[in-house]
């Protein structure tokens, strides 16, 4: 994760970001957490690009309205209803 999480009265959510350039195994998502115990609420995992590169989340979200917001490494702004 390279942002900030954001969180409200219900949840946190985070961001991630897959190296794929680096060789590293994992895929991108975004999580929500459950704010008082920490148990995950869901997972977005983020759709891999076909060539090895890095993709997912950066910088830090934003909640608001019960939207999540997330930029992505590829320039999209993803809008989630949360």
């Amino acid at each position: 994760a390279w942002g900030q999480p954001a969180l409200d009265a219900r949840q946190v959510a985070i961001g991630t970001a897959a190296l794929g350039s680096y060789g590293v195994k994992h895929g991108a998502a975004i999580w929500s957490f459950e704010r008082l115990q920490g148990r995950p609420r869901w997972r977005l995992p983020l759709p891999a690009p076909s060539a090895a590169r890095n993709y997912g989340v950066t910088g830090s979200l934003a909640l608001l309205g019960g939207r999540l917001f997330a930029g992505t490494l590829d320039g999209e702004l993803l809008a989630l209803q949360v």
